[in-house]
């Protein structure tokens, strides 16, 4: 997630806070160039203003806290979503209930004879 700064604000100044872990690799396990050295990352954008001053409750560290929170939970949200994959059309699932409900019928006539 990288939002955007101008359209997000409250968001970007939360991701802002939240650590991150970069990997780091020895330089003779990485193809360093020296003539074509990697370019360095672009520095986020940062809002034209301090948005502390202007939202005060912002240095409030359980609402910072509870605010990385809500964005790591929607985080894991996605990428569950992602992992399960498009949602089946209707027929699809119908098809699958009536499957489920011919299994339940076979199972529970074993259990009663």
């Amino acid at each position: 997630m990288d939002p955007n700064p101008k359209n997000f604000p409250i968001l970007s100044y939360v991701m802002a806070k939240l650590p991150t872990v970069k990997r780091s690799f020895s330089p003779a396990a990485a193809d360093f160039d020296v003539e074509n050295p990697a370019e360095p990352e672009p520095k986020p954008q940062e809002p034209h203003f301090e948005l502390t001053e202007r939202m005060p409750h912002l240095k409030n560290p359980k609402l910072i806290s509870a605010m990385r929170s809500a964005v790591n939970d929607v985080a894991q949200t996605r990428s569950a979503l992602e992992t399960l994959g498009t949602r089946p059309d209707h027929e699809a699932v119908d098809a699958a209930r009536f499957r489920l409900s011919e299994l339940k019928a076979q199972s529970s006539g074993m259990w009663t004879k």
